[in-house]
């Protein structure tokens, strides 16, 4: 981790959590992360101009931190694609283990890291923004972003 992680890249820190990379993969999985692929695409950072590219690179990652990604991002967009009885299962799973990882991620971020006992600002701000759009069910792209590229807290920090 870095001082300076943006909220999307908290994302990947998060999602790479050993108890999502945990959750079984299965066979049976494919045809329903595929949809849910096809329907949070938008939200997944992939750059337009290199679309098959990034989307290559995507699948190519361990297929556990695809599918935390996947359910994760279903939860943010309010996606309402129909999840197979154990997909179902995982996403519960997903949602179960969110507080206390982004809790372990704040302490990370607030223990002091220099001479001084300062923490990573920036990066407290980015769990404390990933944790409102989870809880919330609001995706990161839906956040007003401000000039000096902080997160506006609280109240109205989405635009829904």
């Amino acid at each position: 981790m870095k001082p300076s992680l943006t909220t999307s890249k908290v994302m990947d820190v998060f999602i790479k959590a050993a108890e999502y990379t945990e959750i079984p993969v299965r066979k049976t999985d494919d045809e329903s992360l595929k949809k849910l692929f096809t329907s949070v695409k938008s939200e997944l950072s992939l750059d337009p101009k290199k679309m098959k590219q990034d989307e290559a690179k995507f699948w190519k990652q361990d297929p556990a931190v695809i599918k935390a990604e996947l359910l994760i991002q279903k939860q943010l967009t309010r996606e309402s694609a129909v999840l197979s009885p154990s997909l179902q299962s995982d996403f519960r799973r997903v949602l179960e283990f969110a507080p206390r990882l982004l809790e372990d991620l704040m302490k990370m971020a607030v223990i002091p890291h220099n001479e001084q006992g300062h923490g990573w600002l920036s990066l407290a701000l980015g769990v404390i923004e990933l944790s409102q759009c989870i809880v919330h069910a609001v995706p990161l792209s839906a956040r007003k972003s401000t000039s000096e590229d902080t997160a506006p807290l609280i109240a109205g920090s989405c635009n829904v």
